[in-house]
């Protein structure tokens, strides 16, 4: 039986812009991340920070036991004083003035730093004062800290991963886009980026790269640079991509008034009280709309809620 009481809603279509929307999931990798290591191996003497903690510029992390070093740098320190002495010594009994040297020539002060051992304590100053700092594990930028397991009193490796400092101020999204949709991207395009942790929340970022090489799979790799503005990005999240390019003098309809009849697109019109099958074919998708290529023209009445279960030429009531 035909149903006479169907009731829906219709729009004029109209030429309007349509966003073209290119979707990818993606991650977010640091523009700054290292892993710290120490450079010399001792016992874990001080660390008062834990993963997640900010550090700024040249703030110590932690700390060695450097007592046997202590010791070693303050007779560095007597050894360089004892051979200035020396080569002073050196210097008066060649009638210089041995506290003076801006006018011994070159030749005979290099002798003089020689002969006196001077130049043996210096290295060996400087060694002993580096090793002694290295015991402070510093950070080379401001951060936060992750992947720290070691605790007090714990023996430190030479060379190995204390652990890892993330700047987190701004992040790269690494995705990827097929081949056929390269040709629609530009450096600096604007992008959108949501977290799957917090889809409420919406990044604004730029393009900054896009590896000209294709891989096996027809894909290419593509970066983009956003900021943490809230501070709630995380180094490793998955995250989607959105980039959209705006298409101008687009005949446009809603999802929703597209359906799928044998195979084929159709989308009903309004005409005086009835609903009229319209094979058509789409262009350009979002996630909300289509383009229009061919079958519609501007000005028809398109239903857009209501058309599910109509057919050719069904009465049709509007509704606001």
């Amino acid at each position: 039986m035909e149903v006479t009481n169907n009731q829906v809603k219709i729009i004029p279509l109209q030429y309007k812009s349509f966003k073209q929307e290119i979707i990818s999931n993606g991650k977010l990798c640091a523009l700054n991340k290292t892993d710290l290591p120490f450079n010399i191996a001792g016992k874990l003497k001080a660390s008062s920070k834990k993963n997640g903690s900010f550090v700024t510029k040249g703030e110590s992390i932690a700390s060695l036991e450097d007592f046997n070093l202590s010791n070693q740098f303050e007779k560095s320190k007597q050894s360089v004083a004892k051979a200035k002495l020396e080569m002073e010594n050196i210097l008066i009994g060649q009638g210089y003035d041995g506290k003076d040297t801006t006018n011994i020539p070159g030749k005979i002060l290099e002798i003089a730093k020689l002969k006196s051992g001077l130049n043996d304590a210096l290295i060996d100053y400087k060694k002993t004062n580096h090793d002694l700092e290295s015991t402070q594990l510093r950070a080379p930028f401001s951060g936060v800290i992750s992947n720290l397991s070691a605790k007090v009193y714990q023996q430190v490796e030479v060379g190995k991963p204390f652990c890892t400092l993330i700047d987190t101020k701004s992040f790269e999204v690494e995705f990827t886009v097929m081949e056929s949709e390269i040709d629609q991207l530009f450096a600096n395009q604007e992008v959108s980026v949501q977290p799957f942790a917090y889809q409420e929340e919406t990044y604004k970022g730029k393009l900054s790269q896009i590896n000209p090489m294709v891989d096996e799979n027809g894909l290419v790799s593509v970066k983009a640079l956003i900021q943490n503005t809230n501070g709630k990005l995380m180094e490793g999240m998955n995250v989607k991509v959105v980039i959209e390019r705006k298409l101008e003098h687009q005949l446009v309809i809603p999802k929703s008034a597209l359906l799928l009849r044998q195979n084929k697109q159709v989308v009903f019109t309004y005409k005086k009280g009835k609903a009229f099958w319209n094979y058509v074919k789409t262009g350009h998708e979002n996630s909300k709309s289509y383009t229009i290529l061919e079958g519609l023209n501007e000005g028809d009445e398109i239903i857009v809620e209501g058309s599910l279960n109509l057919a050719h030429e069904s009465k049709v009531q509007l509704v606001q």
